[in-house]
């Protein structure tokens, strides 16, 4: 049996966009960051809009990010309950990380926070009380509030855990610098983001 020309062109534009829908999903449903232990997903709420891969390694654009890392950290840092605050950071780092290209000279300060992030996402996964995770908001003049639930962490485990990711974020530090090559702007750029991420650090190892 033939099929009319016209047919035949609905039928394979109809199954060139549902390759596209579910292509799409696959794509969503792989991302680990858009999971109940990652960042929520592509629905944002982070103060550092996209960073685009064609943009070069400059002053600028670093000190966005490390207005971020700042950010995340103050916000948690806010929360009156200690047992939120791992999650709330492994929040926040996807947050940025998600942000920033998976190329181009900003793709390293990706990767580096990309490793922090999944060492969090595992110890929330391994430690959090999911049947307790609750969303978390800031009001004021910047108001703000997460795009999933924050899971808490026992009291018996909140300081080792936090221990962990204080040194999963000092050994994406270490990353991060090493991947500067013999480029002094990425050197210095690199080192002023490394710096900042120690205002997560520096919490994690006060709980």
């Amino acid at each position: 049996m033939r099929i009319p020309r016209t047919s035949l062109a609905v039928l394979i534009l109809a199954s060139v966009t549902l390759g596209g829908v579910l292509s799409d999903r696959s794509v969503a449903q792989s991302n680990e960051g858009s999971s109940a232990y990652g960042g929520g997903g592509v629905s944002r709420d982070s103060a550092l809009s996209n960073i685009a891969a064609w943009t070069p390694v400059n002053a600028a654009t670093t000190g966005r990010i490390v207005k971020a890392l700042n950010s995340a950290a103050d916000f948690c840092r806010s929360k009156a309950d200690r047992a939120f605050v791992l999650d709330c950071m492994n929040y926040e780092y996807w947050q940025i990380m998600n942000a920033l290209p998976k190329s181009g000279e900003y793709a390293e300060v990706r990767a580096a926070l990309e490793g922090a992030a999944k060492n969090m996402s595992g110890l929330v996964k391994r430690h959090g009380d999911q049947a307790a995770a609750k969303t978390l908001s800031r009001r004021g003049s910047q108001p703000k509030t997460t795009t999933r639930k924050i899971a808490p962490v026992p009291a018996p485990a909140v300081s080792a855990t936090a221990r962990q990711a204080a040194n999963a974020i000092a050994e994406a530090q270490t990353v991060l610098l090493r991947s500067t090559g013999n480029s002094d702007l990425r050197r210095a750029q690199f080192q002023r983001i490394a710096q900042a991420m120690d205002s997560g650090a520096i919490l994690l190892r006060s709980l």
